[in-house]
């Protein structure tokens, strides 16, 4: 199911810029779950069958992030506390065609998401957008993704950027043909 390997590649991505995280959500929550205030939840979810045997399902997710904690470790030794505010909303698209083959794609995008230092009270500028798709037939399994994370201290004059991304084919036998990631962090104080 593309939604556990997705969702491993953005535990790596987080792991990899948010060195402590606490509170952060990981998946999410039964589709008639009703939106509350933290936490993860499935704000909608439709699906749709056409004349060609193909079916389709969308499903929405918001992530709260509110109240996590994170650090930002940037420059010699300089890690501050973060503490969160926003929601990343997450969007997947599913479709499995006549011949038996899934095709996934999904991609998210921050919604008010910034942090306040614990420690300085400077404020966190954040942008994260993941993207991907996902297909699997019954020749090959084909996947794409990438993530990125900016964030910027205007008053502390820190600004740090990561990027994770890869792509993967494994054919029929399952033998693994492509496999290439990418995977760049850059910090300035």
């Amino acid at each position: 199911m593309p939604t556990v390997f997705l969702r491993r590649i953005s535990a790596v991505l987080c792991a990899a810029l948010l060195a402590a995280c606490s509170d952060t959500p990981s998946s999410p929550l039964a589709p008639s779950a009703p939106l509350v205030a933290s936490g993860v939840r499935s704000t909608h979810s439709t699906s749709a069958a056409n004349a060609t045997g193909a079916t389709r399902e969308v499903q929405e997710f918001l992530y709260d992030l509110s109240d996590s904690f994170v650090q930002f470790p940037c420059g010699d030794g300089y890690t501050e506390v973060v503490r969160l505010e926003g929601q990343i909303y997450e969007r997947w698209t599913l479709m499995w065609d006549a011949a038996g083959g899934l095709h996934a794609s999904f991609h998210t995008m921050p919604v008010g998401l910034r942090g306040v230092g614990q420690e300085s009270g400077a404020e966190y500028l954040i942008s994260q957008r993941e993207s991907g798709n996902f297909n699997e037939t019954m020749m090959a399994v084909n996947s794409r993704y990438e993530s990125k994370m900016n964030v910027h201290a205007p008053a502390l004059g820190l600004r740090a950027r990561l990027v994770l991304g890869g792509h993967y084919t494994i054919n029929a036998n399952g033998k693994v043909v492509v496999e290439r990631e990418v995977l760049r962090a850059e910090c300035s104080q």
